[in-house]
């Protein structure tokens, strides 16, 4: 009886032992880590993080960004999600430069008037009469009813930060006075912190003429991304 019952208890402790030890190792190894998710990037910005995780070289994705035939409108969240997918804080500077300049060739100002030697011109190739040319007059002469304000310049003043990275964070932006808006097609660009020659500036706020009626400006911000801080400029959208 005895040897029965001791054949008994070997063979459920063979049994147990296998199944402890496949339980502890099932214990022992981590669960694999869920995929990020992708945020709600615009399909351009979408197409630099595919640049990331197919392993593309920081130049290919730089090249790509400058070719990009539209604006990035970057944003400040955009450039903390960028940070978490590695993209690489050059590239992010690169999309910042595409959109300036892109931004200035939008907003590029429409041509003066023509000058005395484009009518000689004109007049040569298509022998028609050169119009006159009158000299526009300037604002100093012009009279206007006293303590009237000149116009204001209706092109936005380029104040852009550095492309850099700084590793100090923005100090909190300041209480601005803001005067009358000269009219009602104005928007306010309200100012903010500059980092030139080592040290946080303070670029005052302004009134700026709005392009067009149907379009926006975006302020500018400070973002984190990796080591440091960068400047995402505002633009008009």
């Amino acid at each position: 009886m005895k040897k029965k019952i001791l054949g008994f208890l070997g063979a459920v402790i063979g049994v147990m032992i296998p199944i402890a030890t496949v339980c502890g190792q099932a214990a022992a190894t981590p669960p694999a880590a869920a995929p990020a998710e992708m945020p709600r990037f615009s399909p351009d910005l979408a197409e630099v993080v595919k640049m990331v995780q197919s392993n593309k070289s920081q130049d290919e994705m730089i090249t790509q960004v400058k070719t990009c035939p539209r604006m990035y409108n970057l944003s400040a969240t955009d450039a903390v999600n960028l940070d978490k997918f590695g993209v690489p804080p050059k590239v992010v500077l690169a999309i910042v430069e595409h959109d300036r300049v892109l931004q200035t060739e939008i907003f590029k100002p429409a041509p003066g008037p023509e000058t005395p030697a484009a009518s000689h011109e004109a007049a040569g190739q298509g022998g028609a009469k050169p119009a006159k040319y009158v000299k526009p007059v300037s604002d100093s002469v012009v009279s206007r009813p006293k303590g009237t304000p000149p116009p204001t310049d209706p092109k936005p003043k380029r104040v852009w930060t550095s492309s850099i990275i700084v590793e100090k964070a923005p100090p909190a932006p300041k209480l601005e006075l803001v005067p009358k808006s000269p009219g009602h097609d104005f928007i306010w660009i309200r100012g903010h912190w500059s980092w030139k020659t080592g040290a946080w500036t303070w670029e005052e706020g302004y009134w700026s003429q709005r392009p067009g009626p149907d379009i926006q400006w975006m302020d500018g911000e400070w973002a984190r991304h990796g080591k440091g801080w960068i400047w995402i400029p505002g633009h008009w959208r």
